[in-house]
């Protein structure tokens, strides 16, 4: 809807991309701005959102980008619950996959990433530990944290189809997929 030159709002969003519309749903939402701009040359959604492969994952190695997309992927849970399926949201993990045997380097970057979010790194050595496999949906069911896993029996047993000399796993588990064309409407 073309707006008069002369009106005003409190906020104006560039890009009603994925992030300009989740930005202005929650600043509705939560901060109770009720005179808001999403302004876009294009159609909702329709440029970088609509290329993407709708993927998310709250883990990066430097702690603010992790605290970041956590409180993101938390913001996207809130509206799922909100309307239940609706955005089609899954949480299979995000895997790192090496044939090095100890990738001391990674995993220092997880402790670094996640800083002080105690037990949030599990490393799995044994091929008899309480380790959950990837289950897609209900996402609520899927454990949080990363799950590292050193046993090449545990990753065969648990990957089947992959090479027999990987040698390590850094399960990232609050990692899926949305719909953001259900998140747009």
């Amino acid at each position: 809807m073309a707006r008069d030159s002369a009106q005003s709002v409190d906020v104006a969003l560039i890009g009603a991309g994925s992030i300009g519309i989740a930005v202005a749903y929650y600043l509705v939402r939560r901060h109770g701005v009720r005179s808001l701009a999403l302004i876009d040359p294009r159609d909702p959604l329709s440029f970088t959102s609509a290329q993407s492969g709708e993927n998310y994952r709250n883990w990066w190695p430097h702690p603010v980008m992790t605290a970041f997309t956590d409180h993101s992927t938390t913001l996207l849970e809130e509206i799922d619950r909100l309307a239940p399926g609706r955005l089609a949201m899954t949480r299979g993990g995000y895997a790192l996959v090496t044939r090095r045997e100890r990738p001391e380097d990674l995993i220092r970057e997880l402790y670094r990433g996640y800083g002080e979010m105690a037990g949030r790194v599990r490393i799995r050595e044994s091929a008899t530990c309480d380790y959950l496999p990837p289950k897609r949906t209900p996402w609520e069911e899927a454990p949080d944290g990363v799950d590292v896993l050193l046993n090449r029996d545990l990753i065969q047993r648990t990957f089947p189809s992959w090479a027999p000399d990987i040698a390590a796993v850094i399960h990232v588990r609050r990692a899926g997929s949305i719909s953001a064309q259900q998140l747009g409407r």
